[in-house]
């Protein structure tokens, strides 16, 4: 975060350097000494570096403050699971009383992608190889709503500590 702040200041600091040699400019043009065609070249040559720089300077300052809020949301994600441990422990003891069907089902409701399994070989370089698989799973409160209807889990009343966890958890 650091770097993209000294970022931002370093590309406004261009910035106003550019400002300033577009003033120069403007003053030598009335200038009848100068050529005329050299001075508009050059700020044409100004105009379009200080556009980049303001492009720049736009995506850097979108990039910090999306690290800004992606840090602020992980704060908070950390502050409910810090927060609910004992909640949250309950309902994992739910869930692996699940049958073994349910859990599947769970699962499978929470990827993304297809799963990919791979196998690497060992060698030197990486050391014992094997079985490597790669996902990612998405938060599908649906799931957990519908074995609550079917009974498989704990049912949330709307005034628990558990519904709160659960539709706190849903909206992060």
């Amino acid at each position: 975060m650091n770097q993209l702040q000294e970022g931002i200041s370093r590309l406004e600091v261009e910035l106003k350097k550019k400002n300033r040699a577009k003033d120069n400019i403007f003053a030598l043009m009335e200038n009848e000494v100068v050529n005329q065609n050299d001075l508009i070249n050059r700020l044409q040559i100004n105009q379009d570096e200080i556009l980049s720089i303001e492009s720049s300077l736009n995506d850097t300052k979108l990039e910090y403050e999306e690290l800004v809020n992606l840090t602020e949301r992980e704060k908070d994600i950390s502050n409910f699971l810090h927060n609910n441990k004992n909640q949250l422990r309950k309902s994992i003891k739910e869930i692996r009383k699940l049958s073994a069907d349910d859990r599947k089902l769970l699962v499978e409701s929470m990827l993304q992608d297809k799963v990919t399994v791979d196998y690497q070989e060992d060698n030197e370089l990486d050391g014992p190889g094997g079985a490597t698989c790669n996902y990612n799973l998405k938060w599908n409160p649906d799931i957990l709503q519908r074995f609550m209807n079917e009974g498989k889990i704990a049912n949330l009343n709307q005034n628990s500590t558990d519904n709160y966890l659960f539709m706190t958890f849903h909206s992060i």
